[in-house]
């Protein structure tokens, strides 16, 4: 019976992790901490809290991170003050609604896929610290490459 509550232990405080990181998400996503707005593009850091989600809990949470990674980009892409290049995030904007909402939201979502496998497969190889190292030096780059 300790095992059963340990176990739901563990659940819950997984559970919070998870919470932070989309809190955390957000809160980079809608402050000036995730972004920097250089003309005509925005560079974001708001790629990391994927990164720790696909690490942690592995592709599906990554998967639903990158999710609310790419509909906060999409919200943001649809303001006024971002950068021209940045439209092309907006559905209102863009003038092409559906390539809009697979670039912003499929992208980042099958980054967050992504990395979550390259994290299982990492951490399931012959030297899964090496691995998991080389997966979060590589993880710009792939969310790059999605994007």
């Amino acid at each position: 019976m300790a095992f059963f509550f340990r176990k739901q232990e563990e659940i819950q405080k997984d559970k919070y992790i998870f919470c932070a990181l989309i809190a955390i998400e957000l809160f980079m996503s809608f402050s000036f901490l995730g972004y920097i707005h250089i003309a005509p593009i925005s560079l974001t850091f708001a790629y990391i809290p994927v990164l720790i989600a696909g690490c942690i809990f592995g592709p599906k949470e990554g998967f639903f991170v990158g999710a609310v990674f790419g509909l906060a980009s999409m919200w943001k892409a649809s303001a006024f003050y971002v950068g021209e290049g940045d439209a092309i995030f907006s559905p209102a904007m863009s003038g092409k609604p559906v390539e809009s909402i697979l670039l912003s939201v499929g992208a980042r979502a099958l980054f967050g896929f992504l990395v979550g496998l390259m994290y299982d497969f990492a951490r399931k190889s012959r030297y899964p610290k090496t691995g998991i190292v080389l997966v979060s030096t590589i993880g710009r780059s792939v969310h790059t490459f999605c994007v």
